[in-house]
């Protein structure tokens, strides 16, 4: 996703790293500005953030709302409450399996997500993280924590590269 956006900031590096976090914590531009889902956020609260300063924040808001196509997608993030960090607090357990060029072979989430149902273990939430990366990582947080037979079956996955158990 973040290859057919960052096209359009190439020439705008500071942009470009604006645009980034947007896209990493789900903020959406509207005409109005900047929001986490219906909270605005200040613009010099995003320029503190990079390390900039509000006019930059300001100049990608315009960017984006000038673009028909950027308009489209960052006036349609959402945040997502990632569990990560907290799931231990809980007594959950937290999964982070690492895939490899393999992202987009049909079933590979499927045959992992399989697995865990197997040993009998909900899941309270996936989430896979950054999918243009060279390394994908899909974070399952389950409401027990996994058998060790179970982890070394979804390592055997075609795909995974590794699992931790976090």
């Amino acid at each position: 996703m973040w290859e057919r956006v960052s096209e359009y900031f190439r020439k705008y590096p500071a942009q470009e790293k604006i645009a980034n976090l947007l896209m990493e914590y789900g903020l959406k531009v509207r005409p109005e500005g900047i929001f986490c889902a219906e909270i605005k956020i200040p613009d010099q609260a995003i320029a503190d953030a990079i390390g900039g300063d509000r006019r930059m924040v300001s100049a990608t808001v315009n960017t984006i709302l000038r673009n028909p196509k950027l308009k489209q997608i960052f006036s349609k993030l959402l945040p997502t409450a990632h569990l990560k960090d907290i799931a231990p607090d809980l007594g959950w357990g937290v999964l982070d399996v690492a895939i490899g060029k393999e992202t987009d072979r049909p079933g590979l989430l499927s045959s992992i997500i399989t697995l865990i149902a197997e040993a009998n273990v909900n899941i309270k939430q996936v989430i896979v993280e950054d999918v243009d990366a060279p390394v994908v990582h899909v974070v399952i947080i389950t409401e027990t924590s996994m058998p060790g037979d179970s982890i070394h079956k979804i390592k055997d996955v075609k795909g995974v590269k590794s699992v931790t158990i976090c």
